[in-house]
């Protein structure tokens, strides 16, 4: 594999580091093309978890979700051994991206600000091609996606109170894992346009909290005991049916519905948040300082 080497302005170690990780995701998964986006380029789109953003094209639909090549890499090249320990991989096939960018927030930051580290020297010339975002378009597709989970998510949210209050343990269990995976969901596909396939609630956290500050604040998976909260609550759609002794204490109980109750304000405002500026063209508080800015002005 030979990278492009005028991609960006950082050490040479970072340069050999992605180098042998472009590398090592090439022996495990055909792609065509690697786009560098985010803080090693200078974009204005960044990972709150900072770290390498790699966006890796196919020609025909990925083999592999970007979760399965991060946890791929863990073993192929452990993070001790890395200068940059954080990575974060979406896979896309050259056709959607190139179709879909006109109503994908992600896709169309991702052209205005990412640079190609690699590509095979067959299907560069059809990337970036149009570069037009379509605030409305993309709006009205991020909301059609934001009601149908959310509001399904947080339907179950309260059907698990109320089975739980009716005394059915085992119903309201199934209900309180499910909710955890549309709202996941639903902050997935705001800010993304899909969400991963995959029932691991690990994975699709790990996804969802990319551009959540708080999300990432209010849920550590370094820290055992959250880490364990999400194994617990996907577990929880299992367990009645293949347990039959299943229980599910108060304190378990008010511990899952709590923590998704957190979630869930979390991701209702940072889905508002973004769905504000898709549908204006800019946040609330750009159209705020306008406004302060033309009063002070008319005085």
């Amino acid at each position: 594999m030979k990278m492009r080497r005028d991609w960006m302005n950082a050490p040479e170690k970072n340069r050999a580091e992605l180098e042998r990780i472009l590398f090592l995701l090439e022996t495990e998964f055909e792609f065509s093309i690697a786009i560098l986006y985010g803080r090693y380029v200078g974009g204005r789109m960044r990972n709150e978890m900072q770290g390498y953003e790699l966006l890796l094209l196919t020609h025909d639909d990925p083999s592999h979700e970007g979760w399965q090549l991060e946890e791929y890499l863990k073993s192929a090249f452990p993070t001790s051994k890395r200068h940059e320990w954080k990575l974060h991989i979406e896979t896309v096939n050259i056709h959607t991206f190139n179709n879909t960018n006109t109503a994908s927030w992600f896709f169309w930051n991702i052209r205005t600000e990412g640079t190609i580290i690699y590509d095979n020297g067959r299907e560069a010339l059809g990337v970036f091609r149009n570069t037009m975002f379509k605030h409305i378009e993309a709006y009205k597709l991020a909301r059609s996606q934001y009601d149908y989970f959310f509001n399904n998510g947080s339907a179950m949210l309260d059907d698990a109170e109320r089975l739980w209050d009716e005394q059915k343990p085992a119903l309201a269990a199934i209900q309180l894992s499910y909710a955890a995976q549309f709202l996941l969901r639903a902050q997935e596909t705001v800010f993304y346009g899909n969400f991963i396939h995959t029932s691991n609630l690990q994975k699709s956290f790990r996804r969802a909290r990319v551009f959540s500050k708080r999300l990432v604040d209010a849920f550590n998976l370094n820290y055992p005991p959250d880490a364990l909260l999400f194994e617990q609550l996907e577990g929880l759609r299992r367990a009645p049916r293949n347990h039959t002794d299943f229980a599910l204490s108060e304190r378990q109980y008010r511990r899952y519905r709590d923590a998704l109750r957190k979630m869930q304000g979390i991701i209702r405002d940072s889905c508002g948040r973004h769905l504000f500026y898709l549908q204006h063209g800019k946040s609330a508080a750009q159209i705020k300082a306008e406004e302060a800015k033309r009063a002070e002005a008319a005085e």
